[in-house]
């Protein structure tokens, strides 16, 4: 820690006395926004800025207008990899991703939705619906630091084993990292909620919830519309506040942290399929959400595509030459690609492939030329 806290405190000076060292005669509008430097943007978006570089390096910042709000957007160089951010005038992060990559980490803290809208990306639906779905819309909040816009249930009168759902379509996630906030609200039946993985549609996910009328967190499958229970941990929380829960899935392995401690660490392979995100509530509970983050392989393109695309398409997508793919598929067949990394070994290209097939986890390890190196199996 102190290593890094050394490199940091050496390389923010560095981009900032750089950043004087530039003509302003730069920093025209050429179309893609306004280039400024670091000193030009807000102390709250430089207090982001570096937050998520850690100890690299600023390459560009621009200023410009998106749905008539102000954002910077800046390219970054972390680890040997650039990024490219984009954050709101008040300094929250709207989103950050691996440039050229596949890796794909993205927030949605909807500081762009207008409020009394329905998020932009995200639909309404319900797991059990008898009635009217439950109105979710972006409010106004500002008790939750660096926002001023969140996600609320508004109007609620649904009840029982009905669960009312917000999800985000147009991106699909096998292994991932997951994490809300969350704010309870009102609710005489029930009262919290939580967040969807894996969801292949409104009756069939995981979901994590908190409920602070019981105190405790639970994490569920839902199958055809029917809950089960998997674990269920004592949460004694001040249900007023605002509240962290982070979802961990890697491969068949699911650990989940309530404001940053680990409460849930188990196994299960009910669904193995790469899905979608989202938000639950329960019953007639009223709640907030804010801060989605998502760091995962984004598998939509993929999963999408029509029959007759090339596995040539299919690997371009996942990041990883084709005959990487043929590899694997050939090693391991069938099943459903739920995370790809690439490393180097010896200097060489190897992707670590990990796969899902009739609910057993393959890990396969293949050279850039379409070398299979190692395959294992997780036995627990």
């Amino acid at each position: 820690m102190k290593a890094l806290q050394r490199a940091w405190l050496f390389t923010i000076p560095v981009v900032v006395a750089l950043a004087f060292l530039v003509p302003q005669t730069l920093f025209a509008d050429d179309g893609l926004g306004q280039q400024v430097t670091f000193t030009q943007v807000p102390a709250a978006v430089q207090a982001t800025l570096k937050r998520e570089i850690s100890n690299g390096n600023i390459n560009e910042i621009r200023k410009k207008t998106d749905d008539g709000k102000l954002v910077y957007e800046a390219s970054l160089t972390i680890n040997g990899k650039i990024y490219e951010a984009k954050i709101a005038e008040n300094g929250v992060l709207l989103e950050k991703e691996l440039k050229g990559g596949k890796e794909h980490y993205s927030m949605w803290s909807f500081e762009q939705d207008k409020v009394g809208s329905v998020p932009k990306g995200y639909k309404i639906a319900a797991t059990n619906e008898k009635g009217k779905l439950a109105t979710w819309q972006i409010v106004e909040d500002k008790s939750l630091p660096a926002s001023t816009h969140v996600v609320a249930i508004t109007q609620n009168e649904n009840s029982g084993e009905t669960y009312n759902l917000l999800i985000l379509e147009n991106h699909i996630y096998g292994d991932l990292e997951l994490e809300v906030w969350l704010k309870a609200v009102d609710g005489k039946e029930d009262q919290g909620g939580g967040v969807i993985w894996r969801a292949k549609d409104e009756k069939n996910y995981y979901v994590c919830r908190w409920n602070p009328l019981e105190d405790n967190l639970r994490l569920y499958y839902v199958k055809d519309s029917k809950r089960k229970q998997l674990a269920s941990v004592y949460i004694k929380a001040d249900k007023t506040a605002w509240h962290k829960i982070e979802i961990e899935q890697d491969g068949v392995s699911i650990e989940v942290e309530f404001d940053g401690k680990k409460v849930i660490d188990i196994k299960d392979s009910t669904f193995t399929e790469p899905g979608m995100v989202g938000l639950w509530v329960k019953a007639d509970s009223r709640s907030k959400f804010d801060n989605i983050k998502v760091d995962g392989v984004d598998l939509s393109a993929v999963l999408k595509a029509k029959s007759k695309k090339s596995d040539a398409q299919k690997a371009n997508v996942l990041g990883m030459p084709s005959k990487v793919l043929d590899a694997a598929n050939k090693a391991i067949p069938g099943g459903s690609i739920v995370s790809v990394e690439k490393d180097t070994d010896d200097g060489v290209a190897v992707y670590e492939i990990k796969k899902i097939v009739d609910g057993v986890e393959y890990e396969i390890e293949v050279t850039s030329d379409g070398v299979v190196k190692k395959v294992e199996k997780d036995n627990d």
